[in-house]
């Protein structure tokens, strides 16, 4: 009985004393993060969308990616890569002003700002603003869109 019990207990022992794989994936945060995040947000979005680019999308949106438009619509990443190797823009200038930007030790960030579209369409000039706030996760040393809301979309008109 003696001979099964001290394996038992080191067995036991190594179990207790081993990190889980969440334990081990845990990214570590720099601060080189944050320019990092911002600048995905910022230029990186911009540029896949103002110049159809599939690839850079790609590897912006993670796997399980979702966008959630301001009608309560659900787009998953094959659906945006879709969507954008298809329609180039159809506005004259797009900026994004961060508002809130936080990363968190577990390896996730929120970003939350507002978007500003300008453009003119049949109808003539048109000014779009609209809110969003969107999730990162960081793998390894990369960061990766999972999730993009957005809402309050106001237009004006000239």
């Amino acid at each position: 009985m003696k001979t099964f019990f001290v394996p038992a207990i080191l067995a036991l022992l190594v179990a207790c004393s081993t990190q889980t794989p969440a334990q081990q994936q845990t990214p570590t945060i720099s601060d080189t993060d944050y320019e990092t995040v911002r600048n995905l947000k910022i230029v990186s979005f911009a540029k896949a969308y103002e110049e159809q680019d599939t690839v850079l999308l790609d590897q912006i949106l993670h796997d399980t990616y979702q966008l959630v438009d301001d009608g309560g619509e659900v787009y998953s990443k094959r659906d945006e890569i879709e969507y954008i190797s298809k329609y180039g823009p159809s506005y004259d200038s797009f900026s994004f002003e961060i508002l809130k930007l936080e990363i968190y030790e577990n390896g996730t960030a929120t970003v939350f700002g507002i978007g500003t579209i300008t453009g003119t369409d049949i109808s003539g000039a048109y000014s779009q603003t609209y809110k969003s706030s969107d999730v990162f996760v960081k793998e390894g040393e990369r960061w990766r869109a999972i999730t993009t809301h957005v809402s309050g979309v106001k237009e004006t008109r000239e």
